[in-house]
C-alpha cells in the first residue's frame, strides 16, 4: 500500500506523503504471485470459501464482471447466473472494511487494458503534464488499487495474467533497488 501511495506520491506531484503506520502485529508476509495459467493455484482458490476476492470493476459491477470472467463464473455464481455466492467485490464496496485474507484479482490485465500510459506511469513514476482525462483516470486507478491493496489484514494473493505480471507487477513492485529508487526521488523532489 506505501508502494502504491509513493507511486501516485511522484506521478501526481503530491507532496508530504508518510508512509502508514503498521496497524498490526500479526505477522503478514509479502503479498504472493499467481498467473491466472496456475491449475493448482486457481483449484485453490475455488475451494477456500472464506477468501475475499476484489476485482476491478465499478461498484455494483461485481456481477457483470464474473459473468465475463471464465475462471469467476465457474465457481461464484448461484445456479440462477444471476446472483453471487462467494466475496467478490469492488474496491469501492470493500473501502473500509479488513478481512484476513483477500486476493486483488487481474488488476495488472485491467491497467494494460485501460492503456499503456497507465502502465508506463506505474512503471516509471515521474512528475509530467498529463492531459485531464489521463489525470483522473490514473487517479482512479491508483485510488482502486490501494483500496484493493490495503483490505488484507495478514495475507494478499494477486492472480493475473502473463502479461500483466511482466509489464504492471515487475518493476517497483518486485525489485527492492526499485523502490529504494523511487523513495529517494520522493525525498529528492520535496
Amino acid at each position: 500500500a506505501n508502494l502504491i501511495q509513493l507511486i501516485r506520491g511522484i506521478t501526481l506531484d503530491i507532496k508530504g506523503l508518510k508512509p502508514q503506520k503498521w496497524w498490526t502485529y500479526l505477522p503478514t508476509t509479502s503479498p504472493v504471485w499467481f498467473r491466472d495459467t496456475d491449475a493448482n493455484a486457481l483449484n485453490a482458490i475455488r475451494e477456500q470459501e472464506e477468501l475475499v476476492i476484489i476485482v476491478p470493476c465499478q461498484e455494483n459491477g461485481e456481477l457483470d464482471y464474473v459473468k465475463q470472467d471464465p475462471f469467476l463464473s465457474s465457481f461464484a455464481l448461484r445456479e440462477d447466473g444471476n446472483q453471487l455466492h462467494r466475496n467478490i467485490l469492488s474496491p469501492v464496496r470493500a473501502k473500509g472494511l479488513e478481512y484476513k485474507r483477500v486476493l486483488l484479482y487481474k488488476f495488472g490485465a485491467e491497467a494494460l487494458k485501460r492503456g499503456r500510459h497507465l502502465v508506463d506511469r506505474v512503471q516509471n513514476p515521474h512528475v509530467t503534464d498529463m492531459p485531464v482525462d489521463e489525470r483522473l483516470e490514473f487517479e482512479y486507478f491508483m485510488n482502486q488499487l490501494y483500496v484493493g491493496v490495503s483490505r488484507a489484514r495478514v495475507r494478499l494473493f494477486v492472480v493475473d495474467t502473463d502479461e500483466a505480471i511482466e509489464k504492471f507487477w515487475s518493476g517497483p513492485f518486485s525489485d527492492a533497488r526499485k523502490r529504494v529508487d523511487l523513495v529517494t526521488k520522493y525525498k529528492n523532489d520535496e
